[in-house]
Parts: C-alpha cells; structure tokens; sequence
C-alpha cells in the first residue's frame, strides 16, 4: 500500500518502489537469482545472442547456449529488417552450442529476438541489432530503428541507453525506450517503459535548487516502479491519488549556468515503469515532466506517447527471408564437437550423432538447403544442435 505521499533520500544507486523496506544495492554489485527462488521447470539454458557487420554489407547473426543445461525443447528465434519480420524459425541448442545466420543487410537495420526457455530466471526474450551496415541500392542506410524496441537489459547489472543523436535541441526534455514501433508508437504489453528526464540550467545564474515533477498516467503500475541514475543526489517523494505524481528533489545542486560551464549546466533523472496488465487494447500512455529552477516558472518536456499493442507476428513479403538466403548451399554437414549443421526441419528438431556416426540419420536436401533428417537416437549417442550458414 503506498502512503498519501512519502519522501526518501536516494542515493546514486538505483532501488525499488513501493515498499517500507528499502533495498540497498552497491554501485558496482550484481543482482542474480538464488538458486533457492529458481524455477523448478527451468533447463538451465541461457540464450546469448552475438552479431557484427561484415565487409561484404552481411551481418553474421549468432545464438548461443551459454547456460548450464541443454535446451529441453526448441525456443523460436525472428529476424527483423527495418522492423518488418522477415523470417521466422526455431532452434535448440546444447550447453556450448551455437547457430549462426549470414543476413544480407543492405544497408537495412537488422534485429535478431530468440525467446528463452520457460522457467528463465531473469528474462523471457534476448535481443541484439545491427544499424547501417552496408547500403541499399541508393547508397542510402536507414536509422531510427533501433530505439523502437525494448532493449536488452533486463539483467538487473545491465543499463542500455539508446538516445537519438539530433543537431540542436531542447536542453530541456523527455524520452521514452522503447520509442514504438510506426507513427502509432506501438509497444509490446509487459514491457518495461525506461525514461529519461533531462535538464539544463540556461538561465545566467547558479541553480541552487531543481526539481523535476512527473505525473504519471493511470495506466502505469506504481508497484512496479524502479529509480535508476541520475547525475547528482536527490530526495524523492511520491504523491497523488490515481494520478501517481513523482518529484525528484535536487538541494543543493548549484547546477551552473549553461554560459559559464556548457558541460556542468546539465543534469538527468532515470526511472522505469510497467504498463499495468489488461489494458484495452491499443491504450495510450502519455507523459511529460515539469522543471523548476529554483523559484522560476517551471519548464515543461515534450510529451511521449506509448501505445500498448502486441503486433502480429506476421513475414512481411517485401523483406523475406528464406533458407536459400541465410544458408549457403555449399557448408558440409558434419556432427560432433565445433561442427555446426546448417539447417533442420521445421516439423522436427535436428539431431547429429557424434563423428562417425553419420550414417545414423539420412542426409538430403531441398531446394538448394543442406539438411539432415530427424531419426531416434541409439541409446548412449551424445546429439548436438550446431548449425553454420556462410
């Protein structure tokens, strides 16, 4: 139950609201599950996803299984281009092993999703991107679209900041991560909204005292709350009825003035917030923040806009992947340690039986696609789930 309103001296680390108890985190200390709160249903696996630019304007996209256990089961993994789905497959991998895709980028933002087996202690989804590798057929490279989407750091040690860089600007402003996906700002439900308010003194005088007011939307769940950085101390307090209303008090700030000092005149608050679950479909979360320098008129940010939308997992044809793409037809298939397959069945999960072994299961192929068909194991064979696709 959160009070009327409460106040709380924050340190420069973050921590978790609402709660009488407050959790102290040291600024360099890891967080990470106990093994006596792990899901039970858990395999151990933990999905890692790698990706560089090749000269050649191809983006070698990885996933690896760095956890302690195999995968029990296939997970799905989506390529975006320019965050239109372009393919969509699934993979299963043991302890160690890995896939490996050669995307045609062309100038395209790529993005890669794997989902994390059910039981995961930390996260449900893993995701990396790729921007401006290579150019298209104008010479152009498209931007813009990797703030779209949820970052990956759901790890409570990791922070991922992705700001648009822009010419000149309002010193004094709003931004939300994820941005959404098209002009209608569209955002997965579940997701975290991480913003950031940013503020600089322009006036021509020190600032003793600033104070950054936020009311949050009804659709925001309070109880999720959590303070991240910010660039000098502060108290905050917590007020409002419905209408939650965050203040984040700077004293004795003496933020100078952007004349005198360009560098030390700016300041910045972080925090995070879930939507709450059930909302209508398509509901807008709008917000904004009030700035006040010491007794002046406060300054008012931008206002961002989240609209709350599962979009339909759907291969747009004008991107389209397929296997004759992503996979050279030239890899030899082979089993056992460091040898990758290049491709598996959708109906099945591909298995290899260790070097040798080969002739356990057919070997075949389908439109210009190496492959090997699924067949039961003897008992006894170690299987591997390796694959290369360049």
């Amino acid at each position: 139950m959160i009070a009327d309103s409460f106040s709380l001296p924050i340190p420069w680390f973050a921590m978790t609201l609402p709660s009488e108890v407050l959790l102290n985190v040291p600024k360099h200390g890891l967080l990470r599950p106990t093994p006596s709160l792990l899901d039970p249903t858990w395999d151990g696996s933990d999905i890692n996803l790698e990706a560089a630019c090749q000269g050649n304007g191809k983006v070698i996209l990885k996933i690896r299984n760095r956890g302690k256990g195999n995968m029990a089961d296939s997970s799905t993994f989506r390529i975006l281009l320019d965050a239109q789905t372009a393919y969509i497959g699934r993979f299963r991998l043991s302890i160690s092993d890995s896939l490996i895709l050669n995307i045609p980028a062309s100038g395209a933002t790529v993005r890669l999703e794997a989902d994390q087996r059910p039981g995961h202690p930390i996260k449900k989804q893993s995701n990396i991107s790729v921007e401006a590798c290579g150019a298209g057929v104008d010479g152009q490279v498209s931007i813009g679209y990797v703030s779209q989407f949820p970052q990956d750091d759901v790890e409570p040690e990791v922070a991922v900041e992705c700001l648009s860089i822009t010419d000149s600007y309002d010193p004094n402003d709003k931004n939300v991560s994820p941005l959404g996906v098209t002009s209608q700002k569209y955002t997965p439900s579940g997701h975290v909204l991480d913003y950031v308010i940013r503020f600089q003194n322009t006036g021509t005088d020190v600032a003793y005292k600033v104070v950054v007011v936020d009311t949050l939307s009804d659709q925001l769940d309070i109880s999720t709350l959590q303070v991240g950085a910010a660039s000098h101390p502060y108290k905050m307090q917590v007020s409002g009825q419905g209408n939650p209303v965050l203040a984040f008090i700077f004293d004795n700030i003496n933020l100078p003035d952007s004349t005198s000092d360009k560098t030390a005149s700016n300041g910045f608050i972080q925090f995070s917030i879930k939507p709450k679950v059930g909302l209508p479909v398509k509901a807008r979360i709008e917000n904004y923040a009030d700035i006040f320098f010491d007794y002046n008129e406060p300054i008012r940010t931008n206002t961002t806009i989240n609209t709350i939308y599962d979009m339909p997992l759907v291969i747009v044809d004008a991107v389209r992947l397929n296997e004759s793409i992503i996979c050279n037809a030239n890899v030899s298939v082979q089993a056992g340690d460091n040898q990758i397959l290049c491709w598996q069945l959708t109906e099945t999960n591909l298995q290899a039986l260790s070097p040798g072994m080969e002739k356990a299961v057919g070997k075949g192929s389908a439109d210009g696609v190496i492959f090997m068909t699924g067949r039961i194991l003897p008992p006894g064979y170690r299987t591997w789930l390796r694959r290369e696709c360049f």
